[in-house]
This record gives structure tokens, C-alpha cells and sequence, in this order.
């Protein structure tokens, strides 16, 4: 039986033990470009992640809000007394528009700001832009909801392209919807700024007919005193416009 050495006791060659460090320092080199590797993989992944859910930077939001009382009362520019006293009332906030007061006529006002009119006049996001809106009930179910989608897209700080985008999904999964009856909105406010070129331009009035085009009601020019439908003509968002007399102050009681 051979005798068992300690390893005290054990005589390595100087060659044998340069041989048995080298490879112990490569397999260490191995085992720390592993763990560099694996640690900027996991660097990666995590940019990667914070990147897909940072936010878009949002828009500076001053020049678009208004004070509350004043928003509301300016809503109620829009129409008759006979529509407004009733109606829903609705802010812009922060994060889009919210319902401020619960109506029972089925008439809803808002004043829109424009996020929604770049097609109709260039001025798409001219802070300046105040259109107060009183919506009938099918109007409010349609066009409405695409008014307060486009206003909430483009506060989140997403550019005009992207923001038609995010709607085009929306009318192809059913989010959104042309309207399928009578839709209408009272614009007779004295106090509207629809942008530049277009200013206070006249109190009128709004009928969406999805798919009309302008030389259904004549070819009359965009912004006249005649009927006609603007730039949306022959689309799902064809609206006919009808310039009316300035509102009537409501009698007495």
C-alpha cells in the first residue's frame, strides 16, 4: 500500500504550477467576463424597460387652462338658455376633460380648446383657441368623445401625427364611432376665438353627416356666410356648417 501524503507534504514542479495558475487565472478571467457580460445584459434590459414606460414629455399645459368659474361660464355662452340652463358641464383639467355639473336635458357643454382643428385652420394647439360647444345626446356619444380623446392625447404630450393615430384605432376597434343619428352643437358664443384667419367668425351651428361633401350643399367656400362643409368634407367627420344670427339675450323672468 502506498503511503498518503499530506499536501504540505506533496512537491509540485515550478512548470506543473505556472501550468495549474494559468489556468486557474483564465478560468477566473472566464468567470468575471461572464458575470461583466451578465451585468450589462441586465443594464441593458432595464434601460430598455424604463425607456418603453417613461411617458411622453408633457405639454406645457398654462397657456390652455382657464379658471374654473370662468370656463364654466363661458360654456354656457354657447347656446340658448332653453339648451344651457339644463346641460352637462365639463372642464379641461390637467388630464383631460371631466364632468364638473350632471345636466338632465341631454345637452352637454364644454369649451374646446385646439386640439381638434388643425385641419380646418392651422392653428392645431394655438393655446389661444376657445370654442364653447353645447352638444346634443348623439353628438355627446360621438363627436364629443373624439374632442376629449384628441384634447387628453395631445396634454400627454403626443404630436399631432401620433395623436391621429391613437384615434384611427380607436374608430377601427369600435372605441369611437361616426354619429348614426342626429348630432348637432349649438357654436353661438360671442366670446369663441376659433385661431388665426377664422378669429370670432360667426355664431353657428354644427351637424355632423358623415361622409357629405361640400358640393352636397352647394360648393359653397369654407367660412362663409352659406352653408358648407370645411375640410373634413367626404370623410367620417363631414360636419355642416350653418352660420346663424348672434343669440338672442333670453327674456326676462
Amino acid at each position: 500500500m502506498l503511503p498518503v501524503r499530506s499536501s504540505q507534504e506533496l512537491e509540485i514542479s515550478p512548470k506543473v504550477k505556472y501550468v495549474l495558475e494559468h489556468i486557474m487565472y483564465r478560468d477566473s478571467l472566464d468567470v468575471i467576463d461572464k458575470r461583466h457580460e451578465e451585468y450589462t445584459m441586465r443594464r441593458m434590459a432595464i434601460f430598455l424597460l424604463l425607456l418603453a414606460a417613461a411617458p411622453v414629455a408633457a405639454r406645457d399645459l398654462s397657456g390652455y387652462m382657464m379658471e374654473e368659474a370662468e370656463e364654466l361660464r363661458m360654456a354656457a355662452t354657447a347656446a340658448p338658455g332653453a339648451v344651457t340652463g339644463g346641460a352637462s358641464y365639463y372642464v379641461l383639467t390637467d388630464e383631460g376633460f371631466v364632468l364638473r355639473i350632471q345636466g338632465d336635458n341631454g345637452w352637454h357643454c364644454f369649451v374646446e380648446r385646439a386640439f381638434f382643428v388643425r385641419a380646418a385652420n392651422g392653428d392645431a394647439y394655438d393655446p389661444r383657441v376657445r370654442a364653447p360647444h353645447c352638444i346634443n345626446e348623439e353628438g355627446a356619444a360621438t363627436r364629443m368623445q373624439e374632442v376629449f380623446l384628441r384634447a387628453r392625447l395631445a396634454l400627454d404630450g403626443l404630436d399631432q401625427d401620433a395623436v391621429d393615430a391613437e384615434v384611427n384605432k380607436a374608430f377601427q376597434s369600435g372605441a369611437l364611432r361616426p354619429p348614426a343619428g342626429f348630432a348637432m352643437t349649438y357654436m353661438m358664443s360671442p366670446e369663441q376665438w376659433l385661431g388665426e384667419g377664422a378669429g370670432h367668425w360667426h355664431p353657428h351651428l354644427m351637424f355632423w353627416v358623415p361622409y357629405l361633401e361640400n358640393a352636397h350643399v352647394g360648393g359653397n367656400p369654407p367660412m362663409g356666410a352659406l352653408p358648407f362643409i370645411g375640410s373634413e368634407s367626404g370623410s367620417r367627420s363631414a360636419v355642416l356648417i350653418v352660420a346663424v344670427p348672434p343669440l338672442e339675450p333670453d327674456p326676462p323672468h
